[in-house]
């Protein structure tokens, strides 16, 4: 079948030729479009500026002279492009750090200026702004001139460029080392910087150096020699055996007399197009296959089939150098590495610390079809293998299979081996020659031509390897792979890089690292790579003082931290997460902070970060900065006239405060200057904890942090009246006596909620509030002694003899009754009468002891409102009276010591008190009585307060005199109602206590308290009820008492007080309420014999606050 098509195809091509020709490619830019298109115009025509990862590249060959080629960026140091275009000379002879041919690439849309100032500069240097790359050395696969039919074009046509700097701002391309099925979209774009001109033509526009590009479908995977066993027979054959993707151009109006349709499809794309001249090393990019584009191929040639027929023209084809055949040989030559640790801490310069990683734009496809990151598991097979060819190949309509002609030339193959020769095709091949004189003088065009140089000298490289390889794994790789040497999963090196050495056959290395697991690495010298991109929590990289880290691309931080304490070069750096700390200097172009961290010094220390480059600070971005006391942070930015940077500060983002020591009122802290301006602000501050907060000063060259306060009104309980007045003078005194009260707002400047609250409250004259309750309620007790010899029953007489009394409940007197009993007794009174004669009659002595325990009330606020002091006395009393018929008269000293306690142990108040009182009642009509009493105390006061506000504790002393000033009168009736006596009664009391001013001492907390006087107004009515029993010689007397007690105009215990250190300001702190009526309860038993008796006796207030205590008694009686 096949030779008799071939030989209709034979006659019908008989005045035809088959023409190798150097057409070319790029990337999204090619060359000759069809005719519905103007080639100097979009969409095939690029932007001036636009940058894709496709590049022109430029040899200057010498004689006026510059070859012109296409490649594509694979990472920022390599370009990858075909071999033909410099294997005319060996690889040595390329570049600044070869033999000195200069070589570059230029990235724009429009690369002729770039070209321009490359070519006139001198020196071949590398320019940013016109993002042009002087090229430092040239590699190329040996094998592109192993065989001389492939005339140094055909096989192994694959090269690769390094970068004598990184390139920046330039995308680059993923490459592909799977081989193509057939059953993928084989959609692909294609373009460069060569000729162009129109599909009926074809390409008669010359060079002009501007990117074009083109679509167009993958026809086929296949050889010329299939090709050629097709079209022309079998002896056609030029022993060009190597399997290329080809493409072609279809018409798309179908009317081309060339095009027949060669690959069987004869749907033209809208944007189709052919490569042409100049195109040579142009990527073939694969766009709709995978959700990645990815470069399966270089452009090596291009093929026309009739004489007449324009290069580029319809009917043509381009035939790509497949990736998937030279594996190996780009990985080996590959001179950027990507690099990460083995985990863990360690050092820069240990080489167990550092891994290959899997190069992120090698790409293969799985078993399921899928695009994945990684290399194949088998060595690539090279300019010698065989099978997997697809597609077909076609003479209108009348097609063959490739894979069957692959099959049939493979067969020959192996049969000529014996010494026959295969006929040679026609093919011619080199990179396109532009003369430079017409650069220099300004034109763009110039004519194509075959280099016409020896293919006879060898190159450098490594060979590809067909025996069995290792395979392995490394950081990155999806899937196992073959273990190239020097290549991912590679180990023992250390991330420094290298320019090479072409005299010692060293080659050039450069280093992007990237740390990836937890661990800190650190580094204590000077190194330099390419690129650092730190990307996982816990990743740390941590430059000492004296190390120097010189990253010639950029720094990305993206998790992590990055902790630079010596020096940190590189052109640009991004901060989109992590931290960058450190008291080091950071150099760079610029440096932006998107979502990123910047914490001068390190977190939690003070030091000073320095920027020798402008600082943009996104909304997203957080600046820390750590206040100890007088010291802070700061961040410096300057100029940097080197890089031409002006040291100017965008401002955005958070900045964050931390107080790493307390904080105080009234400092400025510089915490950012910026040598350029200052541009913007921040969008927040962080709040400081408690009422001071952050005040920011822009100027035209820093920002300062003043630190305010608030007032304390708006942090406290409303409800507090002991909050509002401390929090009242704190405020008052801030102005003027901060730094006398300066321990205290150490304190509570830092505190809020209930810490704030209650430590406000703890600064509150406790102490002297309780001295005064305290007074209280022993005048009370005491008063209920001589209340008790005033309200006792004498309807039988006077009494005689000593009675024992205690707190207030009246011991029965020895009563002569005018029964026979009472007779009895009086005899035996008689009789100790005569004993005592020393006696006078009517005259009385009595002693009491007693006891108080209870609680009372405090200063209103939200501590006192929830506690009450703690109170306890005890007192003695003794006292002498005399009845004169109806009327009574006595004396009483009483001496009493107390102690109140608050809050355990917040505040204590002691308090001792003599107490004189004079008294008298007169019995009247029907078992009525009036009394009447006045009484005088001097007392004196201890008090101390001890506690802690936040983490500070405050102690203070103080004592004082007073006194007491009492009196009251009662009027009652005895009553006997069968067995029971009663006693209604009704009364007025009125008691004033009195302290004198006093400062405590002990510290800063010590209050300055004003007088005190407290006055208390009270009327009572009560009833007695007492019932009587006997037991032979002794006699039981139990009695209840009840009072209920009005109070009729008593103070409100207020204190006033100010710091000591702070006398200026003080305030009124408000007592404990005075409950208006209560009710006092008391039950008592008396024992009497003929001479001897014991009372005992227990009272109660009910339903009061404040003063809520219990009294207890005992009392013994003596008779004569």
């Amino acid at each position: 079948m096949i030779e008799r098509n071939g030989t209709g195809r034979r006659r019908w091509l008989a005045t035809a030729s088959v023409i190798g020709l150097i057409a070319a490619a790029g990337t999204a830019a090619a060359e000759v479009p069809n005719d519905n298109f103007s080639p100097n115009a979009p969409p095939v025509l690029a932007d001036p500026d636009a940058i894709n990862g496709i590049g022109n590249i430029i040899v200057d060959t010498g004689g006026g002279s510059v070859g012109v080629c296409t490649g594509s960026l694979i990472n920022p140091r390599t370009v990858l492009f075909a071999a033909h275009c410099v294997n005319d000379l060996p690889d040595v002879a390329y570049g600044s750090q070869g033999q000195g041919r200069p070589i570059s690439i230029g990235f724009k849309g429009d690369a002729f200026d770039g070209i321009l100032n490359w070519i006139t500069s001198g020196d071949y240097a590398t320019s940013y702004i016109d993002q042009h790359y002087n090229m430092s050395r040239v590699f190329y696969d040996p094998r592109s001139l192993e065989d001389a039919q492939g005339g140094g074009f055909y096989e192994g046509d694959v090269a690769i460029g390094v970068l004598d700097s990184p390139a920046k701002g330039v995308p680059t391309w993923a490459m592909l080392f799977s081989p193509l099925t057939g059953d993928e979209d084989r959609h692909v774009i294609t373009g460069g910087y060569g000729r162009s001109g129109t599909g009926s033509l074809g390409s008669v526009q010359g060079i002009d150096f501007r990117r074009r590009a083109a679509e167009n479908m993958i026809g086929a995977l296949t050889s010329l020699d299939d090709i050629n066993l097709f079209l022309f027979g079998d002896g056609a054959q030029g022993g060009l055996s190597q399997n290329l993707y080809m493409v072609d151009f279809d018409d798309p109006a179908g009317t081309a007399t060339f095009d027949f349709n060669i690959f069987g499809d004869d749907v033209a794309l809208e944007n189709e197009g052919m490569t042409a001249g100049g195109d040579s090393g142009g990527p073939l990019i694969l766009d709709r296959a995978f959700d990645t584009p990815v470069v399966v191929g270089v452009l090596s040639l291009g093929s026309r089939y009739f004489n007449g027929q324009g290069a580029a023209s319809y009917g043509t084809t381009a035939g790509y150098q497949p990736l998937y055949l030279f594996t190996d040989w780009i990985v080996a030559n590959n001179p950027y590495k990507y690099v990460t640790t083995t985990g863990g801490n360690g050092d820069w310069f240990d080489p167990t610390h550092w891994v290959q990683m899997m190069d992120p734009n090698y790409k293969i496809i799985d078993a399921n079809g899928n695009l994945v990151t990684g290399l194949p598991a088998t060595p690539a097979e090279g300019v010698d293998s065989r099978g997997g060819e697809w597609g077909s190949i076609c003479f209108f309509g009348d097609c063959a299979d490739a894979g069957q002609l692959a099959d049939y030339n493979h067969d020959r193959e192996d049969g000529l081996s014996g010494g026959a020769q295969p006929v040679k095709a026609e093919v011619t091949g080199g990179r396109t020659i532009v003369d430079m004189s017409g650069i220099v003088a300004g034109g763009a065009g110039g004519a194509g031509g075959a280099a016409g140089s020896s293919r006879g000298q060898t190159a450098s490289g490594l060979a590809v390897r067909h025996e069995a390889s290792a395979v392995g794994a490394a950081p990155g790789a999806t899937l196992p792979f073959e273990i190239v040497p020097g290549g991912p999963g590679s180990t023992n090196f250390v991330p420094f890089n290298v320019q090479g050495d072409v005299l010692a056959g060293e080659k050039p290395l450069f280093y992007d690292v990237n740390l990836m697991s937890a661990g800190t690495t650190t580094l204590n010298a000077p190194a330099v790579i390419d690129r650092l991109t730190i990307g996982t929590s816990g990743a740390v990289l941590d430059i000492g003082a004296d190390g120097l880290l010189f990253a010639q691309n950029d720094v990305g931080v993206w998790a992590g931290q990055l902790n630079v304490d010596g020096a940190l070069l590189t052109f640009e750096m991004l901060l989109a997460g992590g931290v960058l700390s450190g008291s080091g200097v950071v150099d760079s172009t610029v440096l932006t902070s998107a979502m990123g961290s910047i914490a001068p010094g390190g977190q939690g220390e003070i030091g000073e970060l320095t920027l020798l480059s402008d600082l943009v600070l996104a909304s997203g971005s957080r600046l820390f900065i750590d206040i100890g006391g007088d010291q802070s942070d700061r961040l410096t930015v300057l100029a940097d006239s080197f890089e031409g940077t002006a040291g100017i500060a965008s401002l955005g983002g958070l900045l964050g405060l931390n107080f790493i020591s307390a904080p105080k009122f009234g400092q400025t802290y510089t915490v950012l200057t910026a040598q350029g301006a200052i541009d913007g602000e921040f969008d927040a501050v962080t709040d400081i904890s408690g009422v001071l907060y952050p005040v920011l000063d822009y100027t035209t060259t820093s920002v300062e942090v003043e630190i305010e306060a608030a007032s304390y009104l708006d942090f406290i309980n409303p409800n507090s009246r002991a909050q509002r007045t401390v929090g009242g003078m704190l405020d008052a005194a801030r102005a003027t006596d901060y730094a006398a009260l300066g321990d205290i707002y150490a304190q509570t400047d830092l505190l809020e909620g209930e810490a704030l609250e209650a430590g406000l409250e703890s600064l509150s004259p406790f102490a002297a509030h309780s001295g005064v309750t305290l007074l209280s309620a022993q005048t009370e007790a005491l008063r209920g002694v001589v209340d008790g010899r005033i309200a006792r029953d004498r309807s039988g007489g006077a009494s005689e003899g000593l009675t024992l009394i205690g707190s207030g409940v009246e011991v029965a007197s020895l009563d002569p009754a005018a029964t026979a009993a009472a007779a009895g007794m009086a005899t035996r009174q008689a009789q100790e009468r005569a004993r005592w004669g020393g006696w006078k009659q009517g005259v009385s002595a009595y002693f009491g002891a007693g006891a108080i325990e209870g609680e009372a009330g405090q200063l209103r606020g939200t501590l006192a409102d929830s506690r009450s002091d703690d109170q306890s006395a005890w007192y003695v009393v003794g006292g002498l009276e005399r009845t004169i018929d109806a009327l009574t008269v006595g004396a009483s000293l009483a001496y009493a010591e107390g102690e109140s306690d608050f809050a355990e142990g917040i505040s204590t108040a002691d308090s001792r008190q003599v107490q004189a009182t004079l008294y008298g009642a007169v019995d009247l009509a029907y078992g009525a009585y009036l009394g009447a009493k006045v009484g005088y105390g001097a007392a004196d006061l201890d008090t101390e307060r001890a506690f802690a506000i936040g983490g500070a504790s405050f102690r203070a002393d103080g004592e004082t005199d007073g006194k007491v000033v009492s009196g009251g009168a009662e009027l009652g009736f005895n009553l006997t109602r069968g067995g029971l006596k009663l006693q209604p009664n009704i009364g007025l009391n009125a008691y004033s206590v009195d302290l004198d001013a006093y400062q405590e001492t002990g510290g800063v907390a010590a209050l300055s308290v004003a007088d005190q006087s407290f006055d208390s107004l009270q009327h009572h009515i009560g009833l007695r009820v007492g019932g009587e029993t006997s037991r032979g010689r002794w006699s039981i007397k139990p009695a209840l008492d009840v009072r209920w007690v009005h109070e009729l105009a008593g103070d409100n215990r207020n204190v006033e007080a100010a710091f000591v250190a702070a006398d200026g300001f003080g305030g009124v702190f408000a007592g404990a309420s005075n409950d208006s009526e209560w009710a006092e309860i008391g039950g008592s038993v008396a024992i009497e014999g003929d001479r001897f008796g014991v009372t005992l006796k227990a009272a109660s207030m009910v339903d009061r606050e404040d003063l809520d205590y219990q009294t207890y008694n005992a009392t013994v009686t003596m008779k004569f």
